[in-house]
């Protein structure tokens, strides 16, 4: 999977969701390296703001959604309202 990929397949899952990627370009890059590093070295896009490694933090996690809800950014800045 390439950055363009994983970016594309985030978007297409943050526009269905009714949020988007954040838009500081520094930030998602930094995040979407990070996740493509867990997926190169751990086997899966595990959440890069999240200690466990299991399926619920494959991103996009399970907390994603109630994060952008209740302060309008997942915790790792990933996604933003």
């Amino acid at each position: 999977m390439t950055k363009s990929d994983l970016k594309i397949y985030l978007e297409k899952h943050a526009s269905k969701e009714g949020f988007k990627l954040n838009s500081n370009t520094k930030i998602l890059n930094l995040l979407l390296d990070g996740l493509l590093s867990r997926k190169k070295h751990l086997g899966e896009l595990y959440c890069p703001c999240r200690i466990d490694k299991n399926e619920s933090t494959i991103c996009p996690c399970i907390y994603h959604e109630k994060e952008i809800r209740e302060r309008g950014i997942c915790h790792c800045h990933l996604f933003v309202k």
